[in-house]
């Protein structure tokens, strides 16, 4: 296949019938993926270690487990590999290679990458360079306690495909079967990740996640094919847990055991077909123009606000959604909650004060658009901690100042409208913008320029883990206009709104 040698890894007892024996995970959740039978022929490189390291190496498992696929398994050692074989479809690091020793053609390599090596995730830009802060190895000679504790991970995003195709649920789950001594790893990828899985309970440590192709890695790197990173050590893809026997057939069990059906389903995702840009900015005023008929829309404002700016600013939004074919209904924040069986969607408009409007519509099964960012924690879109988990950009309470931009991270998503990464006038003039530092399950769209971590436009599938423990109802979505300010969104500031409805309304 490649002009590398193949290698004689040594064969570790008992590890290949397991490896053999073990079930691939199937079924209906994972029918977005291409299942492992479908893949057959597709060339892999893996990259390992140099041979005869004193360590143990679960290496040849793993080699001779995708040759069981019907892969085309081609290793190399790290010190072989000076460039990328032009047949590749994928290319799998091991953690036993040294990333210092492998060239920098991985970072542009149009090619999707798997890796269990946390010192490559700053080199393909997957995370920032600071070892403990960007990324770490949990060694277990030197934090035993958290080492163990790393055995079990959280899955963060139960309606990615990964998680689907794996059978997660949110939640705790066991990852490894608990064996004694395996340094694990985990990586703090950028807003523009999909975080799939956290250990030791940290938002921050992503034991598993995942870059579309195209999305903004670290650097403002665009991922040139899809990445993926997990949290295996040298020696743990043998002790990756699964169910076997009578327990196969208990879905509990099932979402339980979840390391090697998480460890499949990366297999499948970043072997699978890109995400394309669904829709070109021309198209988006059609396509939310029929999404729009004969839906009804439920706004909740402030009426009779003191401030003529305000009024100004929700007779705009009005006339905007009604201008989009929506059928609008405007109440006062103080009402008491209507049946939303009658509604489509709610929207809550930043005139709102979230002292007196509360949590009212929080668990609405329908999907809500909210617009007022200081309401984000009794929303359950964000913590509760103001200037940390939530805050603005503004010249009175703010360190930071006034913004009009706001930066695409995830161009391909329906809420980036059909624009590329980079940044995108939001407003015509700089002022006041909220910013959140979402869930680990939250889809990031937009971030504010210069504050890589403060999310502008984003939102939460339905089912997926938010923040204060809650679950979302139904789809939930970001968009930072002040109660003053949606009559001074730009024309692409528009468009990134037609994105968000399009999105929230989707089937």
């Amino acid at each position: 296949m490649t002009n590398y040698a193949s290698r004689s890894l040594p064969r570790i007892p008992g590890l290949l019938v397991l490896a053999a024996a073990a079930p691939l995970w199937g079924g209906t959740a994972g029918a977005e993926l291409p299942e492992l039978s479908t893949l057959q022929n597709r060339n892999v490189l893996l990259v390992t270690g140099a041979n005869g390291d004193s360590h143990q190496s679960d290496d040849s498992a793993i080699a001779e487990y995708l040759e069981s696929l019907g892969l085309n398994v081609q290793v190399a050692a790290d010190s072989e590999v000076h460039s990328l074989p032009p047949e590749a479809d994928l290319v799998l690091i091991s953690s036993t290679a040294n990333a210092r020793e492998l060239p920098g053609v991985f970072r542009e390599a149009e090619v999707p990458i798997l890796t269990w090596n946390a010192y490559m995730y700053p080199q393909l830009a997957m995370t920032g360079p600071v070892l403990h802060e960007d990324f770490s190895v949990v060694r277990e000679s030197v934090t035993h306690n958290l080492n163990h504790a790393s055995f079990y991970s959280w899955c963060t995003n139960s309606r990615h495909p990964i998680a689907q195709a794996a059978g997660l649920r949110d939640g705790m789950f066991l990852v490894l079967m608990f064996a004694g001594e395996t340094d694990m790893n985990w990586g703090r990828p950028t807003p523009g990740a999909d975080v799939i899985a956290i250990s030791v309970g940290d938002p921050d440590h992503a034991a598993a996640f995942v870059y579309e192709q195209g999305a903004v890695m670290y650097g403002d790197v665009a991922a040139p094919a899809r990445r993926a990173g997990l949290f295996l050590g040298d020696d743990s893809f043998r002790l990756l847990s699964y169910t076997q026997g009578p327990a196969a057939s208990d879905p509990k069990q099932k979402a339980w055991f979840g390391g090697r059906p998480l460890f499949e389903a990366t297999l499948r995702w970043v072997l699978d077909t890109p995400v394309k840009r669904e829709l070109t900015t021309a198209e988006l005023r059609d396509t939310l123009a029929a999404r729009a008929m004969n839906k009804r829309v439920l706004l909740l404002r402030r009426e009779n606000l003191p401030w003529p700016e305000g009024e100004r600013s929700d007779g705009a939004h009005l006339n905007f959604l009604r201008a989009q074919g929506f059928s609008v209904d405007a109440i006062d924040q103080t009402a008491p909650e209507r049946d939303i069986g009658a509604y489509d969607l709610i929207i809550i408009s930043a005139t709102t004060n979230k002292y007196k409007f509360g949590r009212k519509y929080a668990e609405a099964e329908i999907p809500i658009i909210l617009l007022e960012g200081k309401s984000v924690d009794t929303m359950n879109m964000a913590g509760p901690r103001r200037w940390t988990d939530y805050g603005t950009n503004d010249s009175k309470n703010s360190l930071y100042p006034p913004e009009a931009y706001v930066k695409v991270v995830r161009p391909f998503h329906t809420m980036a409208a059909g624009f590329d990464a980079g940044l995108v006038r939001m407003y015509e003039q700089p002022g006041l913008v909220t910013w959140s530092i979402p869930a680990p399950g939250a889809t990031i769209v937009a971030t504010i320029p210069n504050q890589p971590r403060s999310a502008a436009i984003y939102g939460y599938e339905k089912g997926v883990a938010m923040a204060n423990s809650a679950v979302a109802p139904a789809r939930r979505a970001m968009f930072p206009v002040d109660y003053d300010r949606f009559h001074q969104l730009s024309t692409d500031g528009l468009v990134l709104y037609r994105g968000v409805l399009l999105w929230a309304l989707a089937e």
